[in-house]
């Protein structure tokens, strides 16, 4: 059971269904309010967790996409590089 809905429940004297709603109607209007990027953050800290581990979620998953990104961008630039060198090689050979 999620220790934030058994808080809610608890001390606004409701069942944890109506926590759970109350939760979810606080969730949603705070990632209204703000940024896409702090969203996983919310779900975290209204889960139980700390924002510090939203936070390293976050620079985990950019971290990956980072990686990917950049062995992406050189791989085209290895294909780049040598395409450059037939078409530089074709223009000698002429």
């Amino acid at each position: 059971m999620n220790p934030v809905i058994e808080k809610i429940a608890k001390e606004a004297g409701i069942n944890t269904e109506q926590a759970e709603k109350a939760l979810q109607s606080v969730s949603g209007h705070l990632k209204d309010k703000l940024p896409y990027l702090l969203h996983s953050q919310i779900d975290n800290l209204l889960q139980g967790g700390s924002l510090s581990d939203g936070v390293k979620q976050k620079f985990e998953s950019l971290k990956d996409d980072l990686e990917n990104s950049t062995k992406d961008f050189g791989a085209k630039a290895q294909e780049f590089g040598q395409e450059v060198g037939k078409k530089i090689g074709e223009i000698f050979k002429k």
